[in-house]
């Protein structure tokens, strides 16, 4: 088997994406939008926060989507190698049976949950979908996770898409399903 040595993730013009360590170029691209002074501000922190969640998570990518400019950024994606475990089964059927079930977290209230294999071009994918209810704010988070499995690589790559805006989902959906579908990816 080989390694992942590169990839392309195609995101529509309502992304500002950036490669983990290079937020300066997201917050120059945000400058550059012309938004309105009071949305900028908001702008620069969800850079911001998302970078840290770059970091802290060992991602190697993110974006932040904004269907409409005149509004802050409605959700954001997190792209993250990963990496088998010694003993463990690393395949889409293996890493379905461990999350087939949702999590249980504490404070949260899990309003849906579902799972499903199936292809893209850049081998077999593992797509998860979740809506969880957070008791002490109310939010709703919405996360779409698609896990490829790349034909001939050891390693896998997760894209996690999410949005706290209800009314976004679908619409995310649509969004994280191009990407999926539109990710290359270079095995040597």
């Amino acid at each position: 088997m080989g390694h992942i040595v590169g990839y392309d993730a195609g995101t529509s013009e309502q992304w500002v994406g950036w490669t983990a360590g290079a937020s300066e170029e997201a917050e120059e691209f945000v400058r550059g939008l012309g938004l309105d002074a009071a949305l900028e501000p908001g702008y620069l922190q969800a850079v911001a926060d998302l970078e840290q969640i770059l970091v802290d998570g060992h991602s190697l990518a993110g974006g932040l989507w904004y269907p409409d400019p005149a509004d802050l950024p409605w959700g954001q994606f997190t792209l993250t190698y990963l990496y088998p475990e010694a003993g463990t089964a690393f395949d889409p059927a293996a890493l379905l049976k461990r999350v087939r079930k949702a999590e249980k977290i504490r404070g949260t209230r899990l309003l849906d949950h579902s799972t499903a294999l199936g292809d893209v071009d850049a081998g077999q994918v593992l797509m998860e979908v979740e809506v969880r209810g957070f008791k002490d704010t109310g939010v709703v988070l919405s996360r779409i996770a698609a896990t490829v499995f790349p034909t001939g690589a050891d390693e896998a790559m997760r894209l996690e898409f999410q949005t706290n805006v209800p009314t976004a989902f679908e619409a995310l959906s649509g969004e994280a399903l191009t990407i999926v579908q539109s990710l290359t990816v270079e095995v040597a």
